[in-house]
This record gives C-alpha cells, sequence and structure tokens, in this order.
C-alpha cells in the first residue's frame, strides 16, 4: 500500500471529552483539521458508521470510544460523534491521525456543515 500524505488543514474544530460539552470550554480548542465528507460509507450494519474523515495532527488529543464529540468549526458548529480512530504511517515524520466521525442532526436553515 502507498504511503498517504496529510492534507492541509481546510478548517478547524473544539474536541469534547466523555463528561464535557458545549456551553463548558472544550478539552482541545482550535485545532487544526482536514475535512472531507464520505456520505459513501453509511452501509449498515457496518462496524463504523461514518459520514466524514477528518486528518489531525499525530499528536493531537482525540479519541475514540468514549463519548468522543468534535464541533466544527467551534463548539457553536455542527456537531459530530467520533467513530473511530487510526494512525496513517505516512513516512518521513509525516504521520497523522485519521478520525471517522458521524454528523448528528443539523438545526436548518445553517451556515454549518
Amino acid at each position: 500500500m502507498p504511503n498517504k500524505t496529510p492534507a492541509p488543514p481546510n478548517t478547524t474544530c473544539d474536541v469534547y471529552h466523555q463528561g464535557n460539552a458545549p456551553p463548558n470550554p472544550p478539552d482541545v480548542a482550535g485545532l487544526p483539521v482536514f475535512l472531507q465528507g464520505r456520505f459513501g460509507n453509511l452501509k449498515p450494519p457496518a462496524a463504523a458508521v461514518y459520514t466524514h474523515v477528518m486528518h489531525v495532527a499525530i499528536g493531537a488529543d482525540v479519541r475514540f470510544g468514549n463519548n468522543e464529540q468534535v464541533y466544527i468549526p467551534d463548539k457553536n458548529g455542527t456537531k459530530f460523534s467520533v467513530t473511530f480512530v487510526q494512525r496513517i504511517r505516512a513516512g518521513g515524520g509525516n504521520d497523522y491521525k485519521e478520525v471517522y466521525l458521524y454528523r448528528q442532526a443539523v438545526n436548518w436553515p445553517s451556515t454549518n456543515l
């Protein structure tokens, strides 16, 4: 399998760990991320259904399995649940995390995702 390279950030997010939620301050604020829609992956009963994929720095504190939530572009934006996180070994010091997200309900009309 060829090595991937991380895409440059195209937005930011606020990360909330288990037991924390807006309007409280986020556990990780203003994290630069690359976000891409992946709506073709809504094929239940998959183990990890997701609507978007997000790339973050390898050291970013984004987890899964503990009700992790991210809000894009910030705590006032669209809510996503983290369904899976994996390390991508891009090599040459370019390793990053690929985060699989499931977008929550959006109140329309919205200028967010």
